[in-house]
């Protein structure tokens, strides 16, 4: 009896630990999908460390009063002034001449300035050199600037060189360089036809638009990589007597708007291209003259127009107005004699936003295109030669004077 009461106690216990040996194995299976490195009971587990991101993203703040760089046509005359209060200050650098502002970093408190001694640098609000760009001495161009335009990650620089007859705004021949920031001594010529009239950044520098003649000797948009590589044709004009003046990358990317010449006719219009959809292509035919022209954050176009059936001699047949870049269709105008000078000069965009900017009646205005409310900023104390608006966000880091 004893020995069949044992062996009974034996075969329980034999599959009780068999059916624990199969429970365990099924667990392990189930939760350890894919397998992790084992240890032994003498080591202390190592710990899975999750990805890292290093990208840190910069502080910002909100600029409580709006700066602008206001060039005077003196040239030397470069102030720094504040919106709200016009508080301003004379922009100097120690051994140099600052003669233009090439535009604010994107971190809202530098500057990139060219001098006298054809030098472009990096400054702060101060005058305080914080890089050198390039020295154009010393690379040996023979040629004259044209235009400057920094990259918008400040990794390129995109010069119109002139040469030949220099003209009222331009040079008998203008061709397109890039130089790489990391080595000015690294240049790529994107053109040869000398016609290049104005050249733009895409917002993420990855692409830059520049004009010149396609294969029938006709005067088109093209894009490119900044090292002149990834060429495309975007327009395709078939009239040799039209004549391309500006270019504005949109904030998206997706479309470029231009001043389109006709100079048969004497008249100018705005264009819009998009850069997926070549075929595309949006003339504004409403006006016959333009100026100047911005995009609004809402892929709206404001422009300095002369509408069609003015005088262009007189200045206040000029308006504002601003289009849906879609349709080509005007949705809103200033017209001057809204305003209290009955002209309006120098209009330009204010800080990424619906306000643009202008000069009327000796006073400085800003005006809201979603409230149409005009607001006055201050006093006009110089002869101007053009202003640029600072980035309302400033990065808090990079933004600090060094004591």
């Amino acid at each position: 009896m004893k020995t069949k009461i044992l062996a009974f106690i034996l075969k329980m216990f034999l599959v009780f630990f068999l059916l624990g040996c199969v429970n365990t194995n099924t667990i392990t299976s189930e939760t350890s999908s894919p397998s992790l490195p084992q240890t032994t009971s003498t080591e202390t587990p190592t710990p899975v460390l999750q990805p890292t991101n290093f990208t840190k993203t910069p502080s910002t703040i909100i600029r409580d009063n709006l700066m602008i760089a206001l060039a005077s046509k003196d040239y030397g005359d470069i102030f720094l002034v504040a919106l709200g209060t016009g508080d301003r200050q004379r922009l100097e650098i120690s051994g140099d001449t600052v003669i233009n502002v090439i535009g604010w970093a994107t971190n809202g408190c530098t500057l990139f300035v060219e001098t006298e001694k054809q030098r472009i640098f990096k400054v702060d609000i101060k005058g305080n050199i914080l890089g050198e760009i390039a020295d154009i001495n010393s690379l040996n161009l023979e040629a004259a600037i044209a235009r400057i335009r920094i990259s918008p990650d400040e990794q390129w620089m995109a010069l119109i060189l002139g040469t030949g007859n220099q003209e009222f705004t331009s040079y008998e021949f203008q061709n397109l360089v890039t130089i790489s920031s990391q080595d000015s001594k690294e240049i790529f010529k994107l053109t040869e036809d000398g016609v290049v009239n104005d050249v733009s950044w895409k917002f993420d520098s990855t692409m830059v638009a520049f004009t010149d003649k396609d294969n029938d000797n006709i005067q088109q948009i093209f894009v490119s990589s900044p090292n002149g590589s990834n060429r495309a044709q975007l327009t395709h004009l078939n009239k040799m007597s039209l004549t391309i003046r500006s270019l504005k990358w949109s904030s998206t990317g997706e479309k470029i708007a231009f001043v389109i010449l006709d100079e048969e006719k004497q008249e100018s219009y705005l264009g819009i291209v998009e850069t997926r959809d070549t075929d595309n292509l949006i003339f504004i035919n409403s006006v016959i003259g333009v100026n100047e022209f911005f995009w609004l954050p809402n892929d709206r176009i404001i422009a300095d127009i002369l509408p069609s059936g003015k005088d262009p001699s007189k200045l206040a047949d000029r308006a504002i107005a601003w289009f849906d870049s879609d349709t080509g269709q005007e949705v809103e105008r200033i017209s001057p004699e809204n305003l209290p000078g009955e002209v309006f000069q120098l209009p330009s965009l204010l800080a990424n936003s619906d306000r643009i900017g202008f000069f009327s009646d000796e006073n400085f205005y800003a005006y809201d295109t979603s409230s149409m409310q005009i607001e006055k900023g201050f006093d006009m104390f110089a002869d101007v030669r053009y202003w640029i608006s600072a980035p309302k966000e400033i990065e808090e880091e990079s933004c600090k004077t060094p004591e």
